[in-house]
């Protein structure tokens, strides 16, 4: 539900994205991506759970991630079970 929200998720069950261009490039299950632009690099990465602008948006391939806070993101390619809270909170190592 909004602008573009999930856009190209042609393949992807079980997904919920709200806010334009959430999750707009993914092409896989169990995501849930809530704001403008959260997610919205995420391709390949399953069951991340991202809350707030443009949280999550570095995020391409990660998978089981969770990013709470406006611009909340994972700040290396390929994390698993990753946590950042707060705004502008990074992570860089998979849990």
């Amino acid at each position: 539900m909004g602008w573009n929200a999930g856009s190209f998720a042609s393949s992807g069950n079980a997904n919920t994205f709200l806010g334009a261009e959430a999750g707009k490039f993914t092409t896989v299950n169990l995501n849930t991506f809530v704001g403008e632009k959260t997610g919205i690099n995420n391709t390949t990465g399953v069951a991340n759970s991202y809350f707030g602008r443009r949280a999550g948006d570095t995020n391409v391939t990660g998978s089981y991630n969770t990013l709470l806070g406006s611009d909340a993101a994972v700040v290396a390619a390929g994390l698993s079970r990753a946590v950042a809270i707060g705004y502008n909170a990074q992570v860089s190592a998979s849990n």
